[in-house]
């Protein structure tokens, strides 16, 4: 069970990331000066920001389990 509540964690977390970073974006201009009007490399990027802060988010709650389970 506790790995099912991490993981439904680190996709939260994925998600707020990548909604941060759009809103950051979308709100000072950059996003049309970045991607140009060309929705697919947004897309591209998005999914790929997500999958990266996903499999961080993971790596870093392993290594505290083992942090925590040599004490």
């Amino acid at each position: 069970m506790r790995n099912k509540k991490q993981h439904l964690n680190s996709f939260l977390f994925a998600i707020g990331v990548t909604g941060i970073d759009y809103m950051i974006k979308s709100s000072n201009g950059n996003f049309e000066k970045l991607f140009q009007g060309e929705i697919g490399k947004a897309i591209v990027y998005y999914v790929l920001l997500f999958i990266v802060t996903f499999v961080l988010c993971e790596i870093v709650f392993e290594k505290i389990n083992k942090m925590n389970n040599r004490k």
